[in-house]
């Protein structure tokens, strides 16, 4: 059914990007921790909702 994707299909298909993000934090600084990596995960998505970009939670 088109436009019928779930917010599984979402989150599942943002997962590889978000790997490679990771990837290229942890290579500039390979001594982050999983904290961290969630607060800056965290941060950038609260920039990016106050900067009117589109929301990939679909709220």
């Amino acid at each position: 059914m088109a436009g019928s994707e779930t917010r599984l299909e979402r989150i599942s298909a943002a997962l590889p990007y978000f790997a490679g993000v990771v990837d290229l934090m942890l290579e500039a600084n390979p001594n982050l921790t999983h904290t961290q990596v969630r607060q800056i995960n965290r941060f950038c998505d609260r920039s990016c909702l106050k900067l009117g970009a589109l929301d990939f939670r679909g709220e």
